[in-house]
């Protein structure tokens, strides 16, 4: 989008979890808009957005929300790009757009951006994920290695804990402490363990389990810093969660474990 238009005011429509920092500080964007899902913050939302004039609306969210579905509504924008029913899902809300994409199932959710990118006739050359790690970040990275003498070692991210609505996700502690104390019997190799300050309790779960010490971060580093960290690491360990994905979009090896879930998807 942004190589289709170079000079184009680019906004970018949030909510408070912590993902803007994906894309925060690079090119890609020129303004970060944060949204709360209510009715009264929707409202006052749409005010300010129809008052700012945007020519384009991009929705990526598959309708599945109210709150953003009034937005879209109520935003004034012209030109409203978003996914359609198709032979393979029903939206119910086709209304709101006046440039559909046909939604189509088994491809994945990149593809599915990709398809958006496409209807206003953007050239899609992959759809390999990036995340922006500024300077700040990269030197925090740097400085850890260097500190903790990992420089040279092989080095690997292990990510702990899950959403609390998605425990499935989770892999059996036990098993992740196996895996980590197996590894570190090994004089070259570094275990460094990430996850939420949240997730505490499966924290201390596996490092009682563990014989050997790893080097734990967890709920100790930003998002961009888990990224610069990650970066340097050789692989990560993970279960299906957002530093997963942020370890593809770095360009680091990962096994991830996965539970019950969709193998198209």
């Amino acid at each position: 989008i942004r190589q289709r238009f170079p000079n184009a005011h680019i906004a970018i429509l949030v909510g408070h979890s912590g993902c803007e920092d994906v894309i925060r500080g690079s090119s890609l964007i020129d303004e970060i808009i944060f949204f709360e899902p209510s009715h009264w913050k929707t409202l006052e939302l749409s005010i300010k957005v129809r008052k700012r004039h945007f020519d384009l609306l991009i929705s990526s969210y598959l309708c599945r929300s109210k709150y953003l579905n009034n937005l879209t509504l109520l935003s004034g924008i012209p030109y409203r790009v978003g996914h359609s029913s198709s032979s393979e899902w029903e939206s119910g809300n086709d209304y709101m757009f006046n440039i559909k994409v046909p939604a189509k199932s088994g491809i994945h959710e990149s593809q599915k951006g990709c398809l958006l990118a496409e209807a206003i006739q953007c050239s899609v050359i992959d759809n390999q994920p990036d995340f922006f790690i500024n300077k700040e970040s990269k030197y925090f990275a740097d400085q850890f290695f260097v500190n903790h003498q990992l420089t040279g070692k092989w080095v690997l991210a292990v990510q702990v804990g899950t959403v609390e609505s998605q425990l499935w996700k989770q892999w059996h502690l036990e098993r992740l402490a196996n895996v980590c104390d197996l590894l570190l019997e090994n004089d070259q190799i570094r275990v460094i363990i990430f996850g939420l300050a949240r997730h505490k309790q499966a924290l201390d779960e596996v490092i009682g389990r563990m014989v050997k010490t790893p080097i734990v971060v967890a709920g100790q580093t930003t998002l961009k810093q888990s990224a610069a960290l990650i970066k340097k690491c050789q692989a990560t360990l993970c279960n299906d969660s957002g530093l997963m994905h942020i370890s593809s979009a770095v360009g680091t090896p990962i096994i991830a474990i996965f539970g019950p879930t969709d193998p198209k998807w």
